[in-house]
C-alpha cells in the first residue's frame, strides 16, 4: 500500500548522497518533459498507413433466413463451415421476475455438473467430448435497438458437431439442458461453494468491471441486472444461499426445479442453425430430438420495476491500486447514439485520457465507452491515483471542445475505429452476430448507417460532443474499486464505503 511504499522510499533515500538525489530529480524532470512533448511531424510521417479510400463503404451482408414452425422461430445461416453444425437455442426470460435472475445465473452454472436422467455428470461430460464440440448454456441481456430501455433477457443453449453426429448432439444437448437431477444436496452445496469462490476471484481480478457496473447501476436497469447475475450482488446472493441450503435444502431444490419448468418453453423460442444449406435441412428434420422435451405454455411478460439510486460507492477491496469509474446517461442531454461516438471513443482512449492517466498518471490503462443504450463511462485501470483521475475526467469536455489535429491524424482515428467494425469473424461468430441482430432488431440498414456515420465523421462532430460529456461529468456519478486507506482518505467523494467481499 501507499504507506509501505513511502517507508521503503524514505529508507532508500537515506542511503543516497546529495548528488544522487539531485541526479534523480533532474532525471524525473527530463522524463516529465519527454512525456509532455508530442512526437515531431517528421517522425510521425515516417509511419506507413492506409487511406480512407482503401476502406470498403458497404457493410458485410450476414446470411440469415427466418421462419416460424409450431411457435418456434428458426434462424438459418447458410455459411460454409467445413461440415460443422452450430446450434443455438434462445429461451425467452421476460416472464421471470428480477428476483429470479441470480437463480438463473446459478442454474446455468449447475447444468453439466449434475447427474441427469441417463448419465452421471462425469459420464455426460465424456459423451459430449466424444461426440460433439461441446454443449454449454449462458444467458444474455439483449437490448431493443429502437427502445434501448427495453431489455430482452434470453437463456441460451449452444452446441456444435460434425453433421454425422447431429442425432447424438441433439440427444446430449437435451440431456444436458432438460434432464438434470436437482436432488443431490451435497453435490449442489459443493457447486454453490465453488461458484461463490469463482465469483469472489472474479470480483477481485475485475475491479474495472465492478466499478463500471456499480456506477451505471445507479440509473440503468441493464447494469443492475448484470451486477445481480455476475457481480457483487450475485456474490451476496450466493453467500445467503450457502446458508439457506444448509438450513432448508428442500426450498433450494424446489426453486431450481420450478425455474427449469419456467425457463424451457416453446413459446417465443428461437432456434439458430449455422452450416451449409443442405446440412441445415438435415438438422431441422431431426430437431424434434431436442424440441420434444420442451413444453408449451402461454407465459405473460413480467413488469419488473426499477428504482434509480444516487449512491456513489467506494468499494474497499484487497488490491493495491484503484479502478476509478465516472459516467452515466447521456440520452437526457438531447444526444442520440451515433457511430461518430466510436471515433470520439478512439480519440479519448488513445490520446487525451491515455496521455493524462497512463503516460503521466501511471495508470495501466483507460476504458471509454458510449453505448447504444444511452450510457457513457470513463474508467481507469490499475490506477495509483484517485482525485487526480477525476480531475482529468472533468477536463475532458474542454479538451473535446477545443479538439484539433491534422487531417492525416484524424483520418487515422477513423481508420482505427473501422478496425473494430471490420474484425474478421468465424462462421460460428457470424451466426451468433446475426442472431443478436435479429433479437434486438438491429437491421442491415442500421449497420450501414453506423458505418456511414463513422466514415463521415468530421472534427466539428467531435467538438459538438463537449456539451454531452460536460453534462454527464457534472452529475458526478462515480464508483471506485480500490485500496481501503485511499478510499477512506477521500471519503468525502462517496455516499457510502462498502466491502467488495463482505465478511
Amino acid at each position: 500500500n501507499d504507506e509501505q511504499t513511502r517507508k521503503i522510499l524514505t529508507e532508500y533515500k537515506k542511503t543516497l548522497s546529495p548528488e544522487q538525489i539531485n541526479g534523480l530529480t533532474e532525471e524525473n524532470i527530463r522524463l516529465q518533459e519527454w512525456q509532455s512533448t508530442p512526437d515531431s511531424a517528421e517522425d510521425i510521417a515516417k509511419i506507413p498507413f492506409i487511406s480512407l479510400t482503401d476502406i470498403k463503404r458497404e457493410v458485410e451482408q450476414l446470411p440469415i433466413e427466418s421462419a416460424t414452425h409450431d411457435l418456434i422461430t428458426l434462424l438459418k445461416h447458410p455459411i460454409a463451415t467445413n461440415g460443422i453444425v452450430y446450434l443455438s437455442a434462445y429461451f425467452d426470460m421476460n416472464h421471470l421476475p428480477d428476483d429470479d435472475l441470480p437463480w438463473v445465473s446459478l442454474f446455468s452454472d449447475l447444468l453439466g455438473n449434475l447427474d441427469t436422467e441417463h448419465y452421471t455428470f462425469s459420464e455426460l461430460a465424456n459423451e459430449i467430448d466424444i461426440h460433439t464440440g461441446g454443449v454449454s448454456t449462458e444467458f444474455n441481456f439483449y437490448t431493443d435497438t429502437i427502445k434501448p430501455d427495453n431489455i430482452l433477457p434470453k437463456f441460451n443453449m449452444r452446441s456444435k458437431c460434425i453433421l454425422d453426429k447431429t442425432e447424438k448432439m441433439l440427444e446430449l444437448a437435451a440431456e444436458y439442458t432438460f434432464k438434470n437431477k436437482f436432488t443431490d444436496i451435497p453435490r449442489i452445496t459443493q457447486l454453490i461453494k465453488e461458484t461463490k469462490a469463482r465469483t469472489q476471484m472474479m470480483i477481485i481480478n475485475a475491479g474495472h468491471l465492478i466499478a463500471i457496473r456499480r456506477m451505471l447501476a445507479q440509473n440503468s436497469r441493464l447494469h443492475k441486472w448484470q451486477d445481480m447475475t455476475q457481480g457483487m450482488d450475485y456474490y451476496n446472493f450466493l453467500n445467503k444461499l450457502e446458508a439457506k441450503i444448509a438450513s432448508d435444502p428442500q426450498e433450494v431444490t424446489d426453486k431450481l426445479i420450478a425455474l427449469a419448468n419456467a425457463l424451457f418453453n416453446k413459446n417465443k423460442l428461437i432456434l439458430s442453425i449455422t452450416s451449409q444449406e443442405d446440412d441445415i435441412k438435415q438438422v431441422w428434420q431431426k430437431i424434434s430430438l431436442l424440441t420434444s422435451h420442451i413444453k408449451t405454455a402461454d407465459n405473460q411478460s413480467f413488469e419488473n420495476t426499477f428504482k434509480p439510486n444516487t449512491n456513489n460507492e467506494g468499494i474497499i477491496a484487497p488490491v493495491n491500486v484503484q479502478y476509478c469509474a465516472q459516467g452515466g446517461s447521456f440520452s437526457q442531454s438531447g444526444h442520440e447514439y451515433s457511430g461518430k461516438m466510436m471515433v470520439l471513443t478512439n480519440i479519448l482512449r488513445n490520446d487525451f485520457l491515455m496521455q493524462e492517466l497512463r503516460v503521466k498518471g501511471g495508470a495501466y490503462g483507460i476504458l471509454v465507452q458510449f453505448s447504444r443504450q444511452g450510457n457513457m463511462f470513463f474508467c481507469s485501470y490499475r490506477d495509483p491515483n484517485l482525485v487526480n483521475t477525476f480531475e482529468v475526467y472533468g477536463k475532458t469536455s474542454e479538451y473535446v471542445q477545443n479538439f484539433e489535429c491534422t487531417p492525416r491524424d484524424f483520418e487515422k482515428y477513423i481508420i482505427g475505429t473501422m478496425a473494430e467494425l471490420d474484425m474478421p469473424y468465424s462462421p460460428y461468430q457470424k451466426g451468433i452476430n446475426s442472431d443478436s441482430h435479429f433479437i434486438t432488431g438491429f437491421t442491415f440498414e442500421d449497420r450501414q448507417q453506423l458505418r456511414d456515420e463513422v466514415l463521415s465523421t468530421k472534427i466539428e462532430d467531435i467538438r459538438n460532443y463537449a456539451r454531452l460529456i460536460d453534462y454527464v461529468m457534472k452529475k458526478h456519478q462515480i464508483a471506485v474499486f480500490g485500496v481501503e486507506t485511499t478510499l477512506k482518505e477521500n471519503s468525502n467523494l462517496f455516499d457510502v464505503l462498502i466491502p467488495a467481499i463482505p465478511n
